[in-house]
């Protein structure tokens, strides 16, 4: 994965980690977050949580709000876990 791939997933995992808090994410980082998720579902066989990732930076990137409760902030906290599971690991970069 290149970094101009993973640069869009932080992003992505910065925005529903900002969702997580009970805060509203920054605009280019919900832009990049969306594009990236959506691109990367459209790359591999996506399970639910990338989807509804996807789904969620989507909505807000539209201009869309989203009024979470603790349920949906802890739910934007599994998937920023999820999305990070897209990401390369150091120690992956160390033996490339």
């Amino acid at each position: 994965m290149s970094s101009s791939e993973i640069d869009p997933l932080i992003s992505a995992v910065e925005a529903l980690d900002t969702l997580a808090a009970g805060l509203v994410p920054e605009r280019l980082s919900t832009l990049a977050g969306a594009l990236a998720l959506s691109t990367l579902c459209k790359r591999i066989t996506p399970d639910r949580d990338l989807i509804d990732a996807a789904a969620g930076l989507d909505a807000l990137a539209s201009g869309r709000e989203l009024d979470l409760n603790e349920e949906g902030r802890a739910r934007a906290a599994k998937l920023a876990e999820r999305v990070r599971r897209e990401l390369p690991h150091a120690s992956d970069d160390a033996s490339s």
